[in-house]
């Protein structure tokens, strides 16, 4: 204790003890004031001994962006009767035409260099399977099996598509460039792949965007860990813009463009060495949200990875939700409901405070749509320690992400956490002649697939809080 504090509490005794009577010793209280202890308790002494652990100090990212810059990719081999399928060379004008569009989560100029017997996908933890889009299906032979249908659903709505045949599908992991060719192993996946297709045959001299995408979804995602490590291209080569003085210097500009983070596939059974942050993933099946309310895994195959109960905040209010984990959405979602909790939307009137930005957004339905983007406060989640992953100043798009049910009814997500609060991220804004990227907001992360979890490396110190 301080001494001055010492002293008002010695000073404080004296003054108030009670007054001596007669036939008392001097120095003795006629009330005894030295009586024992209570002895401690069991219980007492056993919390003395094993102290509770606190939880651990919230782990803090400011600086989130609108979009990610570049997405995780791999490398994809299809075969049949035990032959590779090889692809014709893609045209020039399609990958100038997809490169101009600033499209480059599964371009690959190598592919213009020859006959390949394998193409470059998302690695897309949104989506339940596999994914060609027009280019590719044409240039590798693709076709429909007969009349064989499904039905797509992405953040642009929903689309039915073509079913491919059987194939054996092998994929391996990216140093994520634009013009690399594969130098890492190929993996084998399964013997009965099928890939989604699109329904219109592909006219490259009438339309030189593709529709669609290149996707390897969860029916892979779930059988290895996947290491994501966007240590391989710094902020300010991220933040280069590409010379588009004139052709020869746009195309020399993408030779060393970076498209994406590095992808290694790891075994099963792989541990880093290095202290992570573990954050559980919940399988849902998606077609049956609606039954019990979407919180528990209904079936053995349920296979969209959510994170549960996030907690977005923002001038006072909070909301919390179960946000789908999606490595194919470069931005995060908010629903209308959640925006609504936050103050971002109203009931009556024109339903839609000012937005701080917009954004133009195409899903696997190949529709384009505008949303209405928000920096909110936060947007945090738990990890079965009790560490807290909180993002601050956050770019979310309020756009409902739905899925159909089994018996038709719709089922609306909380949210869709993309690829910005995980990768280097930007909002497009030109300073300096450079474009504007926040850095990474963690080192690395693994998807643990087997084991239906997240971990994430711990940031530098002065991201923790």
């Amino acid at each position: 204790m301080p001494l001055p504090g010492y002293i008002i509490s010695v000073l404080s005794t004296v003054l108030f003890l009670p007054a001596q009577g007669e036939g008392v010793a001097p120095g003795k209280s006629s009330t005894a004031t030295n009586a024992p202890a209570r002895p401690r308790t069991a219980k007492e002494l056993r919390a003395l001994k094993n102290p509770k652990p606190q939880p651990p100090e919230p782990v803090i990212i400011d600086g989130t962006l609108q979009a990610a810059v570049g997405g995780p990719r791999v490398f994809v081999r299809a075969a049949i009767n035990r032959r590779f399928v090889t692809g014709q060379p893609t045209q020039d004008v399609i990958q100038r035409a997809r490169a101009l569009n600033g499209d480059y989560m599964d371009l690959n100029l190598a592919s213009s260099r020859g006959p390949q017997t394998w193409w470059t996908a998302v690695l897309d933890t949104g989506a339940s399977g596999y994914a060609v889009n027009q280019e590719t299906a044409e240039r590798f032979g693709f076709r429909h099996a007969g009349d064989v249908l499904g039905t797509v659903s992405g953040v642009d709505g929903e689309s039915v598509k073509g079913v491919s045949w059987v194939y054996a599908l092998s994929i391996a992991g990216s140093h994520g460039h634009l013009a690399e060719e594969p130098s890492l192993p190929f993996v084998f996946v399964q013997d009965n792949a099928r890939f989604t297709l699109e329904l219109k045959p592909y006219r490259p001299r009438v339309r030189v965007n593709p529709d669609g995408a290149n996707l390897v979804g969860m029916a892979a995602i779930r059988r290895f860990v996947f290491e994501i490590d966007p240590g391989n291209a710094t902020t300010a080569m991220l933040s280069e813009l590409i010379d588009m003085s004139s052709p020869r210097e746009f195309e020399e500009s993408l030779q060393t463009r970076t498209a994406g983070p590095r992808v290694t596939i790891q075994p099963a059974g792989f541990r880093p060495t290095n202290d992570v942050i573990r954050l559980p993933l919940r399988y849902l099946d998606v077609t049956r949200l609606l039954v019990a309310g979407g919180t528990t895994p209904i079936a053995a195959n349920a296979d969209t990875p959510m994170l549960m109960g996030v907690r977005a905040g923002h001038r006072g209010k909070k909301s919390i939700g179960n946000f789908i984990f999606d490595t194919g959405a470069s931005s995060t979602f908010i629903s209308r409901q959640q925006a609504l909790r936050l103050g971002l939307t109203i009931e009556s009137g024109p339903g839609v405070i000012q937005s701080d930005f917009e954004h133009a957004i195409t899903g696997m339905a190949n529709r384009e749509f505008s949303a209405r983007g928000y920096v909110i406060d936060s947007l945090e989640t738990l990890s079965p320690s009790g560490q807290i992953i909180e993002w601050r100043n956050v770019h979310v798009l309020v756009h409902d992400v739905w899925a159909r049910q089994e018996d038709g009814r719709i089922a609306v997500h909380d949210g869709l956490i993309g690829n910005n609060l995980f990768l280097p991220s930007t909002d497009g804004a030109i300073v300096d002649n450079h474009l504007k990227v926040s850095p990474p907001p963690f080192p690395k992360y693994w998807i643990v697939g087997p084991l239906g979890e997240l971990w994430l490396q711990r940031p530098p110190s002065p991201t923790t809080g």
